[in-house]
């Protein structure tokens, strides 16, 4: 297999298993979302781990909990509404599954 042909079918594993939504954001930032949010994460640690600004993390977690099946969970605290912390979901954990098993063929162990 030549570089260019298993990226091609890389990235058609990434269109078949993403939802539409998601497809045109950045896989690196896009799965260490999710995996940082399978212990439950505080928006200030996600900017620092990710490296992207504020705003654009604040879009991203947006689209993310607004999506059916939800893909993260925002909790708040009653009296402090600065304080968030996001987790990823059960469809998340699915999610990150199915991309780990096709992208198994193309680095196998």
């Amino acid at each position: 297999m030549t570089a260019s042909y298993t990226f091609g079918e890389m990235v058609s594993a990434w269109k078949s298993i993403v939802p539409a939504e998601l497809r045109d954001e950045e896989p690196r930032i896009l799965l260490r979302l999710l995996s940082l949010g399978e212990v439950g994460i505080q928006q200030s640690e996600l900017i620092q781990e990710l490296g992207i600004r504020q705003s654009r993390l604040s879009k991203l977690l947006s689209k993310l909990s607004e999506m059916d099946p939800q893909l993260i969970t925002i909790e708040e605290l009653p009296n402090d509404r600065r304080w968030r912390r996001y987790r990823s979901t059960p469809a998340a954990a699915q999610l990150l599954g199915n991309l780990e098993y096709a992208m198994a063929v193309f680095f196998p162990s």
